[in-house]
C-alpha cells in the first residue's frame, strides 16, 4: 500500500496533513489544532458577527450585564450584613452523623482497587498496584469478620478499573491499567465458586 505524498503550498514541505474542512495540505508550520481536527489559516479564521451585532450594538448588552453584576453584589452584601447583625441569634451547629471504627487490614498493600458489595454483605476487593506494580490479587471481607481471606486472583493484574455487581451476584470487573497500558479486557468473579 502506497501512502499519498502531499506538499504544503504556503511552504513546499512533503507532508501527510490535510485541512479537515477544504482538505488543503498541510504542514506543522501553517496548520491551526481545533476542537475537531488540524485546520488551514483560512478555514481556521474567527466567523464575522452577523450584519446585525456588530461589535458597537454589543455596548447596550454589556451595560446591562455589568448593572445586573453590580445589584446582585449588593444584595449579597446586604444580606450577609443582616444575618450577623448583633439581635440574630447564631445557626445550630449541626452535629456529625455516623461515626468510623477500625476494620481489619487487607492481605496486600494496594492502591487503585475496586470494591464491591456482595448479595451475602461481603466486600470483595480486586486487583489495584502498589507504585507502578500492577497486582492481582483478591480477597473477600465476611461480615463479622476478624480479617481478609485470599480468593481466586484476577486472570490479569489490572489497576484504576471498574467493578459492578450483577443481577445474578456475580462481580463484573473491566477495564485499568496494567504495567502502564490500558485494558479492554473484562473478568467475572463468582462468589459460589471463589
Amino acid at each position: 500500500m502506497e501512502t499519498q505524498r502531499l506538499t504544503c503550498e504556503a511552504h513546499g514541505e512533503a507532508t501527510r496533513l490535510t485541512c479537515v474542512d477544504c482538505g488543503q495540505p498541510l504542514c506543522p508550520k501553517c496548520m491551526h489544532r481545533t476542537e475537531v481536527g488540524l485546520k488551514c489559516g483560512t478555514c481556521s479564521a474567527p466567523v464575522a458577527p452577523p450584519p446585525g451585532l456588530a461589535p458597537s450594538s454589543r455596548r447596550p448588552l454589556l451595560m446591562l450585564g455589568a448593572a445586573v453584576a453590580v445589584v446582585a453584589v449588593l444584595i449579597a452584601v446586604l444580606i450577609a450584613s443582616q444575618s450577623s447583625s448583633p439581635g440574630t441569634p447564631d445557626p445550630v451547629a449541626l452535629e456529625p452523623v455516623g461515626t468510623w471504627s477500625a476494620a481489619p487490614n487487607l492481605t496486600a498493600i494496594r492502591g487503585t482497587a475496586s470494591a464491591v458489595v456482595l448479595d451475602d454483605g461481603s466486600v470483595l476487593v480486586a486487583g489495584g498496584g502498589v507504585g507502578a506494580l500492577t497486582i492481582a490479587a483478591t480477597e473477600i471481607l465476611a461480615p463479622g469478620a476478624d480479617a481478609w481471606e485470599e480468593v481466586g486472583p484476577l486472570s490479569q493484574p489490572r489497576r484504576g478499573h471498574q467493578a459492578v455487581l450483577l443481577d445474578d451476584g456475580r462481580v463484573l470487573v473491566s477495564g485499568g491499567l496494567s504495567d502502564g497500558a490500558p485494558l479492554a479486557s473484562a473478568e467475572i468473579y463468582d462468589p459460589s465458586t471463589r
